[in-house]
């Protein structure tokens, strides 16, 4: 009976051994992925806890103390990191503000296998593809500001990034479609936002309306609505306001569509070319993940939410090895480099390096966009060669007259994406 008893003992210390190892690995994992990916300032630290019961994020309280606000413990790691991907931000916030756990939210291996053949109506892989910004035009592009527009070289040079990134998706999206992926596009024709309306049409039929919500919600204070709703100017209307609630509606419409991966679609400008009314000669490519998080930018439930789920789930992971497959192909098919962090000063302000031409940044859709989701960023429209490249309508393709350079940034988004499924 003796050696029975101590036999058993034996086994029960070996298994508690056991579980602490692991514990004390997964926060290390944790604590780690934090340190390299996630606190760019290394000043996080009072918003989460890591210890042996398991993860908790924390808020900060008027007196700047901070209180345990919702977290998860080990032995529910695996359930809460897929309820995380599953379930929309309302729903999870509202089961942090209401005190309750995340399991009233009724997550089954069961129901999780339904909600996927639900949202997988067809075969293939499903994708969304963000094209940065709204203008048709550049009227809207000034607007916006973001156009370049000079002389060089004895030609007028005038280019509207919204319409590059849309031309661009427009031609990826058929070339994906081609191989049986189901894709969505989060704005689908030239000036039109992510409401499917023009800036001009909103600003008409939903402005106020608008501003009042938000105002109700504390998302912008009394003193904030009046300078919106008597003397901002469109501009202003669209900088400092539309232009956040543009970019929720693409994340909110991509979440709901549930792909698979997600890509954003942007084309870049040299940062030191100050107000890019000459060409530079430099020219870089350059991939952006989720990651990156400053000082301030855990104040909001929703951005501790954030955090949490990028911290728990693979996203980050899986959406870095999406970016360093595009930045090869964006460097071998276009033939431009990957940026390194000297290139511009918001790489090292405001990134955090995962390897050559791919950074972690605590961009809005990079933040809110569920799943696999990479932010690209390819060559410089100023650049002396890409600057007459990108202005000459000189191809043809699936019926949208666009710039032979273009239809090569489409193919090396297409390559990328192709390449990384395959592994």
């Amino acid at each position: 009976m003796r050696i029975l008893l101590l036999t058993i003992s034996f086994n029960l210390m070996c298994l508690l051994c056991s579980a602490q190892k692991n514990v004390d690995s997964l926060k290390h994992f944790y604590t780690s992925k934090i340190e390299t990916l996630l606190d760019k300032e290394k000043a996080l630290q009072p918003y989460y806890t890591i210890n042996d019961s398991g993860i908790f994020i924390n808020a900060k309280t008027k007196e700047n103390t901070f209180y345990r606000e919702f977290g998860v413990e080990w032995s529910k790691l695996d359930t809460v990191k897929k309820m995380l991907n599953h379930f929309n931000d309302d729903s999870l916030l509202a089961v942090i503000n209401s005190g309750k756990t995340f399991s009233t939210l009724g997550y089954s291996e069961t129901n999780r296998k339904q909600y996927i053949e639900n949202n997988k109506k067809l075969s293939g892989i499903k994708i969304a593809i963000d094209p940065g910004h709204i203008a048709g035009d550049m009227k809207t592009a000034m607007l916006e500001k973001k156009y370049i527009q000079f002389n060089y070289n004895n030609q007028s040079i005038a280019i509207v990034e919204g319409v590059l990134t849309l031309q661009t998706a427009l031609i990826l999206k058929h070339r994906l479609e081609e191989q049986g992926a189901k894709v969505m596009l989060t704005r689908e024709k030239p000036n039109q936002t992510a409401f499917g309306i023009t800036f001009k049409e909103w600003l008409e039929k939903k402005f106020k309306n608008a501003v009042d919500s938000s105002c109700k919600l504390n998302e912008i204070n009394e003193q904030e609505k009046t300078f919106l709703l008597t003397k901002a100017t469109q501009r202003e209307m669209f900088r400092t306001y539309f232009n956040n609630l543009d970019m929720r509606q693409r994340a909110k419409k991509i979440n709901e569509f549930a792909p698979d991966l997600s890509v954003i679609i942007h084309y870049n400008v040299d940062e030191k070319n100050t107000e890019w009314k000459k060409p530079t000669e430099k020219n870089y490519n350059m991939v952006f993940t989720a990651g990156s998080f400053l000082k301030a930018e855990l104040e909001k439930p929703i951005d501790r939410l954030s955090f949490f789920r990028l911290l728990l789930t693979d996203d980050t992971e899986q959406s870095t090895k999406l970016a360093e497959n595009l930045i090869n192909s964006f460097t071998g098919k276009l033939n431009v480099p990957p940026a390194d962090s000297t290139v511009a000063d918001y790489l090292t302000k405001y990134c955090i390096a995962e390897s050559k031409g791919v950074y972690a940044r605590n961009l809005t859709l990079t933040r809110l966009v569920k799943g696999v989701v990479i932010y690209g960023e390819t060559l410089y429209q100023d650049n002396t060669a890409e600057c007459i490249q990108l202005s000459k309508l000189n191809t043809e393709v699936y019926g949208i007259k666009t710039s032979a350079r273009v239809r090569q940034v489409a193919e090396a988004y297409y390559e990328g994406i192709i390449s990384y499924l395959k592994k």
